[in-house]
């Protein structure tokens, strides 16, 4: 996998200077990337907040493709912690973000998860 310790030390500093230039779509993907560096480590609690974090700013800069990734990525780690319904309401959420783009071939891959 790595180091943890020093990716999250990069997306922190990412998401710093996101921040800092009044980048939304920097933020979420900084975000986004802290979810994963978590979910990595198993702190499973922090990378759904991280990620949930994500999804909000995504969807208040109205970004599909970025709605879409983080409601797969929501759905992916709500099925680890054993939250199916709300994985299947994340995958189902993410179909819908993908097709207002015609990423047909994502949303699809999200119905069938």
């Amino acid at each position: 996998l790595g180091d943890l310790d020093l990716a999250r030390a990069q997306a922190e500093r990412a998401l710093d200077l996101a921040t800092e230039h009044h980048d939304p779509l920097g933020e979420a993907e900084a975000l986004r990337i802290l979810s994963l560096i978590s979910r990595a480590a198993g702190e499973f609690d922090r990378a759904l907040e991280l990620g949930q974090q994500t999804l909000v700013i995504a969807e208040r800069v109205r970004h599909p493709w970025t709605i879409g990734e983080a409601q797969r990525e929501l759905g992916d780690l709500f099925r680890l912690v054993g939250r199916d319904a709300d994985a299947q309401g994340a995958f189902q959420a993410a179909a819908q973000a993908f097709e207002k783009i015609g990423a047909v071939s994502r949303a699809d891959d999200m119905r069938n998860r």
